[in-house]
């Protein structure tokens, strides 16, 4: 695993934890959604499900609510493991450059701003501090 493989991992996890938040609302609304089940119609078939049909989507919903607290709990102990690594580098705007980066998901522009440095510095002193990164 590269230095920067194993500093994206938080970055990666976050995301994952986003489209999780996403697919929960999905399923929110997919239960508003489906009407329930008829019990005044005729029974046809004595082995039909009365079962409602937006059930299976509070089960899904549950399932993926439990899902995003164990990823939560993972994205915890990365982003601890992760800013410990990045507190092992010496130089303090090598530290503060991953630090914006890599636990803050910053874009570019956004480094470059906040560090008042150009948008080229910002890629060089990112290439120097993942050469100090010991994985």
């Amino acid at each position: 695993m590269t230095a920067k493989e194993y500093l994206n991992r938080a970055r990666e996890l976050n995301y994952k934890i986003k489209l999780l938040y996403n697919r929960i609302d999905e399923l929110k609304a997919l239960e508003a959604s489906v009407p329930g089940c008829n019990f005044d119609a005729v029974v046809v078939d004595k082995t039909r499900d009365l079962e409602a049909p937006f059930v299976k989507y509070i089960y899904k919903r549950m399932e993926t609510e439990e899902l995003v607290k164990k990823e939560e709990a993972r994205l915890i102990e990365v982003t601890n493991e992760i800013a410990s690594t990045i507190s092992e580098v010496e130089s303090p705007t090598h530290q503060q450059l991953l630090r914006l980066r890599y636990l803050d998901f910053m874009t570019w522009n956004d480094i470059a701003s906040e560090m008042g440095y150009s948008l080229d510095n910002v890629y060089k002193l990112h290439r120097q501090s993942l050469k100090k990164i010991i994985v």
